[in-house]
């Protein structure tokens, strides 16, 4: 079995594998037996952190592509044999429209229906997707607390939620709960860069947290599609023409895929522990694999970074500018 590098989530001592794998392909865009031999691949190369698709509590379609999914996972794993301590297994939360007096127990019946699915007694990483504004965060805290109390949780971590309420959280955490918010997970590529770069990376590196990358590769591969029409569609805009001419010309020198490229500059940013990827074959993720190792010169990262500035900075014309360093006013007196 080859091996992969790793990084430690969070404060902890678990060391996560710099490519992780999302199962929401499996059950709808590739049949069990391809899933498992992408499962196969995966574990070959040394990865072993794998996270179901999001469940939304209030959704029924979606949170039937999660039960799909985690129940082609536990057959793999319990077909192979593979001691469960090997594995990094993870679960990821909508709770939809819940209250402060219900979300507890929704949130543990929502935990304890991913445990039966995949098969085993505990979670290595439950992901709180706070996305909703509405979403009580405090009662969020204590339902997640006690996850962890209970055994059915090991780790903790956010996602979709607004870097200042992220910081309230975590300014409480060590005054009313037992366990840290150890991650926070968030989309992070070369088209979407302003939140997680202004706002998400410095609060993660003043709390000691493990960024999350979760990464969609869909523009790159169609990039380069038969005939460059989905190109000359998709990328009108020069400055979104401009990266993927510059992508695809840096994978040409590299004798790489754009695919490839975009992923690699993701790893290389010392803020991400760990990027999530799809994957739809074994070929399709030995690509992705290979993109932790194309070493990317300082002055081709550079490159990518002036390319996709614009896309870093781009602003929805009817929204006023964000405010990089609002998080901090919440630490104030803290």
């Amino acid at each position: 079995m080859n091996t992969m590098e790793k990084n430690l989530l969070g404060c902890t001592s678990l060391p996560l594998p710099r490519l992780g794998l999302r199962s929401i392909p499996f059950g709808w865009r590739t049949d069990e037996a391809s899933a498992h031999a992408i499962l196969d691949t995966y574990r070959e190369n040394g990865g072993n952190f794998i996270q179901g698709p999001a469940f939304h509590l209030a959704d029924p379609h979606a949170t039937q592509l999660s039960h799909v999914a985690d129940r082609i996972v536990r057959r793999w794993w319990q077909a192979r044999g593979i001691p469960r301590a090997d594995l990094i297994l993870s679960a990821r939360c909508h709770p939809g429209a819940a209250t402060a007096t219900n979300l507890a127990d929704r949130l543990v019946a929502a935990c304890d229906g991913a445990l039966e699915r995949l098969g085993t007694d505990y979670l290595d990483l439950f992901v709180l997707d706070a996305s909703d504004r509405d979403l009580p965060l405090s009662a969020a805290r204590e339902a997640l607390d006690l996850l962890v109390r209970t055994g059915r949780v090991r780790y903790l971590a956010l996602t979709g939620v607004q870097a200042w309420r992220a910081a309230d959280t975590l300014r409480l955490d060590p005054r009313r709960n037992h366990c840290r918010i150890e991650a926070l997970q968030a989309d992070y590529s070369l088209h979407r860069r302003f939140h997680v770069e202004t706002e998400l990376m410095d609060l993660c590196a003043e709390h000691r947290q493990s960024l999350i990358a979760r990464v969609a590769l869909g523009a790159e591969r169609a990039a380069v599609a038969p005939g460059g029409a989905w190109l000359r569609d998709r990328f009108a805009e020069g400055s979104r023409h401009h990266l993927a001419r510059t992508t695809a010309a840096i994978a040409a020198n590299h004798g790489a895929t754009a695919v490839q490229v975009a992923l690699a500059w993701v790893l290389h940013h010392p803020a991400v522990t760990t990027a999530l990827v799809s994957a739809y074959s074994p070929a399709h993720l030995r690509e992705l694999l290979d993109a932790a190792y194309l070493d990317l010169p300082a002055e081709t990262v550079a490159d990518l970074n002036r390319a996709s500035r614009s896309q870093r900075l781009a602003l929805a014309a009817s929204r006023p500018p964000p405010r990089p360093s609002l998080w901090r006013s919440a630490f104030a007196g803290a």
